[in-house]
């Protein structure tokens, strides 16, 4: 998660993207760009969005398979 933080800050980029067995995609200037990465599966989007997630954040997510912070 680190990782594709990181490079969303250095792009200049406002906004991650991120959708199970999808490429993590960034916004610029309010255009999308796909990232040079492969798809992330659903387990391991799990791991990632839970390893910055707080509890709350968590069961909006399960409850609305959705959540922006």
């Amino acid at each position: 998660m680190n990782r594709l933080l990181r490079r969303l800050v250095e792009s200049g980029g406002s906004d991650l993207h991120l959708g199970t067995d999808s490429i993590p995609i960034l916004r610029k200037d309010g255009e999308l760009l796909r990232l040079e990465e492969p798809p992330i599966d659903g387990t391991l989007l799990e791991l990632l969005i839970r390893s910055i997630m707080d509890s709350e954040g968590w069961q909006t997510f399960q409850r609305d398979n959705d959540v922006d912070w």
